[in-house]
């Protein structure tokens, strides 16, 4: 049986789309049940906007923290691009928890969490509400530790998504 069989057609259809649109070579079946198990009913170009829109709050906290010099500038672009990288590096080990709010031991944990070590703050300053979770930490919400890009569909579209985010 065809695994998009199980699969509303619909989010199949919508899954396939956003992928050839972006000309991301991923098969669309995992990622539409992925979005149909976790009840996502947002567009995928949705919840990538989400994604830039968290990296855009960031990275103004980073350049809030600098001077506004060229040094201060270069340091903070230096920061921003570590702390893309350190999401990567998460993602490609098995490092994104997305029910833990905090690094545990191991350093898994979400990505506002991820993201707010790097500044050493609380995750909470990547949030517009603070009731509110963001649609991307909803996306990720079932990650579990030992998930990769390989291994997990919204892995794999968000490290796509922030390897658009790096300079070439």
């Amino acid at each position: 049986m065809d695994s998009m069989e199980h699969i509303d057609t619909h989010t199949a259809k919508c899954a396939a789309d956003y992928l050839r649109f972006r000309q991301i070579p991923f098969d669309p079946a995992p990622l539409a049940a992925y979005l149909e198990e976790q009840g996502i009913a947002e567009s995928l170009f949705t919840i990538e906007g989400d994604c830039d829109a968290l990296l855009e709050r960031f990275d103004a906290a980073v350049y809030d923290d600098f001077l506004p010099t060229r040094t201060g500038q270069r340091e903070a672009e230096a920061l921003i691009r570590a702390a893309r990288h350190e999401l990567l590096t998460h993602i490609e080990q098995g490092r994104v928890d997305g029910e833990c709010t905090e690094l545990d031991d191991e350093g898994n944990g979400c990505l506002l969490a991820i993201l707010a070590d790097v500044l050493d703050r609380h995750w909470s300053f990547l949030r517009m509400c603070e009731d509110d979770p963001l649609l991307i930490e909803r996306f990720v919400y079932a990650v579990r530790p030992d998930d990769t890009h390989q291994s997990h569909p919204a892995l794999a579209l968000l490290r796509t998504w922030i390897l658009r985010t790096l300079p070439t």
